[in-house]
């Protein structure tokens, strides 16, 4: 018979068991772990780093540089915002913390070393993409791309559910043209769908006017030239060099994850409670 330790071992292991299995992937099954600036919308790295809001900025979700913030006026930053120094506009609005994070002197090492480890991963290599084109997550968790260049009209779509994730190396540069984007069907979410640019050798360049953008975007020497007019309902934006966004309203959707129905936590705690009550009792 079973000791009562034993008994219960074995049925917080079922339980353990129940919250594992509805835990959603990520990235970090990939390997590269964004654990400590996910849940920023822009993070920038570097001693020197800059990230400069427009004036019509509203972020739905945290910012950070690891030196220097600078918002124009009236930018509305429904989060937290961190930075070392700073030059806030007048009528610039915040929901959450303002100064130095703990993890600020962290995000450069941090970006950098996720783009390393997204960098040397291979998968299937397509030389440039350069019109409406499906990527499928489901398929492959990994693609090397030469360039991205969609012009009025084009769409590249990443499909995949909420349990996939992909990596999407860029050698070269992205452009999307105003009435083009990068979209996610499926029920894919920005936190699993990362756009690395692994060429560090070159200055990298993300550019985009009124387009439809969503995904995580991973850069250490990238510059992004974001234009008036954009889409951006779930996106992240990193790099380790200065980012200037003149944006709208910008939002970065939290991944879901499933949480156990409470019948579910209650038949498991009445399973205990049935174990430790027959260990309790002994046999004549």
């Amino acid at each position: 018979m079973l000791s009562l330790k034993n008994n219960v071992l074995v049925v917080l292991v079922c339980i353990s068991s129940v919250f594992a299995t509805t835990a959603k992937a990520g990235l970090i099954d990939l390997g590269v772990d964004l654990s400590t600036v996910d849940k920023y919308t822009f993070a920038v790295g570097g001693a020197s780093s800059s990230l400069i809001l427009g004036s019509e900025a509203e972020i739905f979700g945290s910012v950070a540089s690891q030196y220097y913030l600078s918002t124009a006026p009236s930018v509305k930053i429904h989060g937290d915002a961190c930075y070392q120094a700073s030059g806030m506009g007048p009528n610039t609005t915040l929901d959450g913390f303002s100064g130095t994070c703990d993890e600020i002197n962290q995000l450069e090492s941090v970006i950098a070393q996720a783009n390393a480890f997204a960098t040397a991963l291979t998968g299937e290599s397509i030389s440039d993409i350069t019109g409406t084109f499906t990527l499928d997550a489901s398929a492959q968790n990994v693609y090397s791309v030469n360039e991205i260049h969609l012009a009025t009209g084009e769409f590249l779509t990443i499909s995949g559910n909420a349990d996939d994730q992909v990596i999407i190396n860029v050698a070269g540069n992205i452009k999307v043209g105003s009435l083009a984007g990068i979209l996610l069907t499926g029920g894919i979410s920005s936190a699993n769908v990362l756009f690395n640019f692994s060429n560090n050798f070159a200055q990298n360049e993300f550019n985009f006017g009124g387009a439809n953008i969503s995904g995580t975007f991973l850069g250490n020497n990238t510059s992004y030239i974001m234009g008036d007019g954009a889409t951006l309902d779930d996106v992240r934006f990193y790099t380790n060099k200065h980012l200037q966004a003149n944006v709208q309203v910008v939002r970065t959707k939290e991944p879901s994850v499933e949480v156990p129905e409470p019948s579910t936590i209650l038949m498991l705690m009445a399973g205990l409670f049935v174990v430790l009550m027959r260990s309790k009792i002994k046999p004549n």
